[in-house]
């Protein structure tokens, strides 16, 4: 019994050494190798994100009377190559409202920020800030007003 148990199993130890091996696969197929022309300079990937240069990010209303609603208009300039686009822009009150351009920005032209502040239940030093969202390289920008709420 030995004896068969061990022919059998050289004999299946043979089949399987001996079969055909699998096709091989097809490698991934090559870039063809890119000449460049003498003295040419290889370009950078543009970047997908612009500047935007403020005039501003900070305005002092100064004295303002409690229930005035007091509006400053933050003008920025797209000084990169790409469209300046805005997403979306929040307050840090219900008290500060922004208004965003609804149009992208080109380069090299401005826009304004319209940013209202309504004074109803404030009282004394006020500071608000507003977070613009954008297309540049740090996501946003944060634009800041004061006041001081008299009677």
């Amino acid at each position: 019994m030995k004896a068969i148990t061990t022919l059998v199993l050289s004999l299946l130890s043979l089949a399987y050494l001996t079969a055909q091996p699998p096709a091989p696969s097809t490698p991934a197929p090559q870039k063809p190798p890119v000449f460049k022309e003498k003295g040419a300079v290889e370009s950078k990937p543009k970047r997908a994100y612009t500047v935007a240069e403020w005039d501003t990010r900070f305005h002092d209303f100064g004295e303002v009377r409690r229930g005035e609603r007091v509006i400053h208009d933050f003008v920025v300039r797209n000084d990169g190559d790409l469209p300046l686009l805005f997403s979306d822009a929040k307050a840090s009150c219900g008290c500060t409202v922004p208004e965003l351009p609804k149009v992208p920005v080109l380069p090299g032209e401005e826009t304004v920020i319209q940013v209202a502040f309504d004074t109803k239940n404030k009282q004394g030093e006020v500071h608000q800030s507003v977070v613009v969202y954008n297309n540049t390289k740090n996501r946003r920008s944060i634009l800041r007003i004061r006041a001081v709420v008299v009677e």
